[in-house]
């Protein structure tokens, strides 16, 4: 389920950097055209003046900017988002891994398994007790509210 949510994560962050890029392409694009439109200009060739196409590719050369800004977060964000993908199958494996040695374990093993997954156990008044994992348990269950 968890690995599910950050999938689906992965896959719109990835559509919003292929939308970004097609937006660059056309500001890029259109930014060639004011600039092919500036030698027509030049030869007298063109409708538009010198100053109104200074003024226009000015204007399309800060969008082509803003537009790489955001498809170099956009990658950035997409990198992440797998790398935290790949780290959470990893620890995901492993844990499978531990459980599947703990349901076979002896006593004493299964007392060396809890040791490697549970740092710290506190136990308060009215029996609240609080665990501290050796692994980031948050991720794990983020996640269980897909099922629900």
């Amino acid at each position: 389920m968890v690995n599910a949510k950050y999938a689906n994560e992965l896959e719109l962050r990835k559509a919003r950097l292929i939308m970004l890029n097609a937006d660059y392409g056309k500001a890029s694009d259109n930014l060639t055209l004011l600039k092919s439109e500036v030698v027509k200009s030049i030869r007298g060739e063109s409708s538009f003046s010198t100053e109104m196409l200074s003024d226009l590719i000015r204007e399309a050369e800060s969008e082509c900017a803003r537009l790489e800004e955001q498809c170099d977060d956009a990658r950035r964000d997409v990198k992440d988002t797998e790398n935290l993908l790949r780290q959470l199958s990893d620890n995901f494996d492993e844990l499978i891994s531990w459980a599947e040695l703990y349901d076979s374990a002896s006593l004493e093993k299964k007392k060396m398994v809890v040791n490697a997954l549970i740092n710290r156990i506190e136990v308060s008044r009215d029996y609240k007790v609080k665990i501290d994992f050796n692994f980031d348990f948050e991720q794990f269950t983020q996640g269980l509210d897909i099922a629900a």
